[in-house]
């Protein structure tokens, strides 16, 4: 937006402010393992957009709002070491996202069920948020698998984000 054109155009007057801070945060720059929606395996349908902001990455995908379980992503990795790792979730909250999303990660034989919220806000000044904490082992391959089954809103797939916990 070029400055002081709302003083010149009256439609551009109504325009909110852009908002501050990176647009697109780069996955390298964020601590921890970081799984963006680009390694997903993907099944079903996925829309893709970057049209919130901000988001990690080039942008993310959505389902559309299918609520019909056929849009699942899958994220397959191994921690360098083993133990306690918190989960953390990118997505842009509105009020149009889904209130309930699956998520569910398996490692070793344990498997940890998750449901995320995608209406509540992000912490401030944050790019993700803790939705919650999994045991982990070393050289097992850990899957964490994201779905719209039964969602009742826009299912949002940005980043997920695992750091190890503070004991």
């Amino acid at each position: 937006r070029i400055a002081g054109a709302a003083d010149h155009d009256p439609l551009l007057a109504d325009l909110p402010p852009e908002p501050k801070g990176a647009m697109n945060i780069d996955p390298q720059t964020l601590p921890g393992i970081v799984l963006d929606d680009t390694q997903a395996e993907l099944r079903g349908q996925w829309g893709s957009s970057s049209s919130f902001k901000p988001h990690v990455g080039t942008g993310y995908r959505h389902d559309d709002k299918r609520g019909d379980g056929q849009s699942i992503a899958i994220f397959r990795f191994k921690v360098p070491k083993p133990g306690r790792y918190e989960l953390r979730m990118a997505y842009s909250p509105h009020a149009t996202r889904a209130t309930k999303v699956p998520l569910t990660i398996e490692c070793a034989g344990r498997k940890t069920l998750l449901s995320i919220d995608q209406t509540l806000p992000l912490p401030a000044g944050e790019a993700l948020r803790t939705i919650g904490s999994v045991q982990l082992d070393e050289n097992a391959e850990s899957v964490i698998t994201i779905s719209n089954a039964s969602t009742d809103g826009f299912v949002i797939l940005d980043a997920l984000q695992l750091i190890e916990a503070k004991n």
